[in-house]
């Protein structure tokens, strides 16, 4: 016969399987996290590789395709991540430029090609089919730090946010612990109860 007065009691079993379940949700969010921080540190690594070919990219004119192909890799890849958005915005902003460089150097053999087979310069005239191809004109210092300046911005914001996912990833394994000692705890009390009944009916 219920007296109307409700019980909080909540069994041994059932706190197990609490606990249970909120592990597994702790264990797939930082799994999560832990995924996207390696995905950032690509990212990273990507910029860093961009900027030192931006750089080479002042001195000589034969990294211009492999530069052109790191910049749409790292455009199709990380574009559209709301994190990485800054960091997109400061590649997009030479992106056009480094695709014509790259362009101008991948006609060079063809243009290098059309001048070698021209005729000589004419004997009478003296005139001469110009100069020989060389590739596209190097980037200039000054565009080129004002490029990798905003590269470092972006790199430096995901490095901040990075440190604050490491926060979170640490509370989550903290939460995850607990729970395990939770369950411990749970287990040792449900054994000790099942104990000492068997001790009395014996």
């Amino acid at each position: 016969m219920s007296n109307g007065v409700q019980s909080n009691y909540v069994s041994d079993a059932a706190m197990l399987s609490w606990v249970s379940d909120l592990q597994n949700s702790q264990y797939g969010q930082l799994k999560a996290s832990m995924d996207f921080e390696t995905t950032r540190g690509e990212m990273l690594q990507d910029l860093a590789t961009i900027k030192r070919e931006l750089n080479e990219a002042t001195k000589k004119p034969d990294g211009m395709i492999q530069l052109n192909d790191d910049v749409k890799a790292f455009l199709e890849k990380y574009d559209g991540v709301p994190e990485f958005q800054e960091a997109v915005d400061s590649v997009k902003a030479f992106s056009e430029a480094t695709q014509s460089k790259a362009d101008q150097m991948t006609g060079l053999p063809e243009a290098q090609a059309k001048w070698d087979a021209q005729p000589p310069p004419d004997a009478e005239t003296g005139d001469t089919p110009g100069n020989r191809p060389t590739g596209p004109e190097l980037f200039g210092k000054e565009g080129v730090k004002e490029w990798t300046d905003t590269l470092d911005a972006a790199s430096d914001a995901a490095n901040h946010n990075e440190q604050l996912a490491m926060i979170r990833i640490n509370e989550i394994k903290s939460t995850i612990d607990h729970g395990a000692e939770v369950a411990s705890q749970l287990i040792k009390s449900s054994n000790d109860t099942s104990a000492f009944a068997i001790n009395n009916i014996a």
